[in-house]
């Protein structure tokens, strides 16, 4: 496929840098120069331009300047609009649909991550999105989750045999390490320290202080920081010398001055495969699903006619403009 060459390069950003264009499209026809095509499925030169800043801006100057790394980031938008083709297609050849109550509980959980409506638009108007482009991007992303149940449906679960044999090849990754369940005080100084260990030591509520005092993130939780792990910081670890119920000293870190309490205590152990199977079924089954869509992905590609304007590609340059 022989397409006029784009005239104007389409000037895109990576991490930091935001969307902008040092050039002016001479006419409307230019931007909607077609860059790759499947049958009547287009991809404009100027959605192209999007959807590569896109990918780009979550990466640092360096790689947005890289040749071969803009490149790649190229051939990932191209993945994404014949996939997209395959996905609409097949899912149009069997009927299968997202309805409207469907987009709106999806939306609406999504929407419930978000304290405000404020953050939640932020979220991918940053992405010089819509809301119209973000519905459709989440409509595909529901559609393509059908279409790969659909096509997985008949994959069969890993038996035992199975699981044991993942099991005694990888034990290592079914090892826990010693634990202790903490809360704790975090002050900014050691006088205001050892004030509050006084009184906690004359009977105060641990919790109550921790909320009014401590400068944690976990003041809130009454100090209650959970299970950490040996070798997550210095002093903690330290609080593995404590039994079950005890209270620290004052001791220091980067983050301000430590009162832990000692909640509970677990040793260093091997889970056994009873403890794990179902984790283990779960992960190769997925595993098995996923390899079955990717194969059926990829007989579908070679299959396609699929044209693409190299001369326009080629034409579409990153400009870094720092802001």
């Amino acid at each position: 496929m022989k397409l006029k060459k784009l005239l104007c390069p389409v000037l895109l950003a990576g991490l930091f840098l935001s969307f902008n264009s040092s050039c002016t499209f001479d006419s409307q026809k230019q931007t909607e120069i077609t860059i790759i095509q499947i049958g009547d499925f287009k991809l404009s030169s100027k959605d192209f331009a999007i959807e590569l800043s896109k990918r780009l801006k979550d990466y640092d100057l360096l790689s947005a300047r890289d040749d071969n790394f803009v490149q790649q980031a190229k051939k990932s938008v191209m993945q994404g609009f014949i996939h997209n083709y395959i996905v609409k297609t097949w899912a149009n050849q069997n009927s299968i649909v997202i309805s409207k109550e469907e987009l709106e509980e999806a939306f609406s959980k999504i929407r419930a991550q978000y304290p405000d409506d404020i953050s939640f638009r932020e979220s991918f108007v940053s992405e010089n999105m819509s809301m119209d482009d973000w519905l459709e991007k989440l409509r595909i992303k529901l559609l393509e989750q059908k279409v790969q149940e659909k096509l997985t449906a008949d994959v069969e679960k890993p038996s035992d045999k199975e699981a044991r044999a993942y099991y005694k090849n990888n034990k290592d990754r079914f090892k826990i390490k010693a634990a202790i369940k903490i809360r704790q005080i975090v002050t900014e100084n050691q006088l205001e320290g050892e004030r509050i260990r006084k009184l906690v030591r004359r009977g105060s509520n641990f919790e109550k202080l921790a909320r009014k005092f401590s400068i944690a993130p976990d003041a809130q939780e009454g100090g209650h920081a959970g299970w950490i792990e040996k070798g997550t910081m210095d002093v903690f670890d330290k609080a593995f010398n404590l039994r079950k119920g005890a209270t620290s000293p004052i001791w220091e870190s980067p983050y301000g001055q430590h009162l832990i309490q000692i909640l509970d205590k677990r040793s260093a152990r091997q889970l056994s495969f009873r403890e794990v199977k179902d984790q283990i079924v779960k992960e190769l089954f997925e595993d098995r699903k996923q390899a079955t869509y990717t194969s059926w992905v990829s007989k579908q590609v070679k299959s396609l006619k699929v044209l693409i304007n190299e001369e326009a590609l080629a034409a579409i340059k990153v400009d870094i403009n720092i802001q």
